[in-house]
């Protein structure tokens, strides 16, 4: 009959040395990893002071014609309340790189009494149009858009910007007198036949208006 053989409890002891080896192998291994990251860091660093030397000797890029220019547009109902702040931000900066632009109300000039920067003097766009005050209608404004765009193609620049705010339709005199014609409709389901200004301005508006 053959005895079973028995299983011999683990020690406290080589518990304790399976800890200690433990310890000993994540310590081995961390401080092996932290001497690699230091050494790519190093490579790192001293291939960007290369790039940095070599990028010193390339000539500046030449371009034909006008330099280019970053063209900064600033959309305002009169002042500029964070004038201060725009002014750090160009300050430093080669002023023949960029160019500022200001749309603000009809009239409103930036000098030394509206504005803390001098970037901004004079800045402002003389050609603004009070859609409200001018009685503009939708015809009008888009016959402007249109017009401006065929002038600058006559001149060679086929290309631009044109930024319409989201609320200039509701500037607008008739639209405003249609967007109330339209209401009254919808509230007392009357329909004034006399309107034929207002069946104009909708049927030159879009089909999915």
């Amino acid at each position: 009959m053959t005895r079973k053989s028995q299983l011999h409890p683990v020690s406290r002891h080589g518990v304790v040395w399976l800890q200690w080896k433990l310890v000993i192998f994540l310590y081995v291994a961390l401080s092996l990893l932290s001497l690699l990251c230091i050494h790519l860091q190093y490579y790192s660093v001293t291939m960007l002071e290369t790039l940095s030397v070599a990028g010193s000797h390339i000539p500046p890029r030449k371009y034909p014609g006008d330099r280019p220019k970053v063209a900064f547009l600033f959309l305002t109902r009169r002042d500029l309340p964070l004038d201060f702040m725009w002014d750090r931000f160009f300050k430093g900066a080669v002023h023949s790189n960029f160019s500022v632009y200001i749309h603000s109300q009809p009239g409103f000039v930036f000098n030394e009494e509206t504005t803390r920067s001098h970037y901004f003097y004079n800045r402002q766009l003389n050609n603004s149009i009070n859609v409200s005050a001018q009685k503009q209608t939708l015809k009008n404004v888009t016959d402007y858009m249109v017009d401006v765009i065929c002038k600058r193609a006559e001149l060679g620049y086929n290309y631009g910007v044109i930024l319409i705010p989201e609320g200039l339709i509701d500037f607008i005199p008739e639209v405003q007198e249609l967007i109330a014609e339209l209401n009254e409709i919808l509230a007392n389901e009357v329909v004034d036949e006399n309107g034929l200004w207002k069946k104009k301005l909708f049927d030159l508006l879009p089909e999915a208006v």
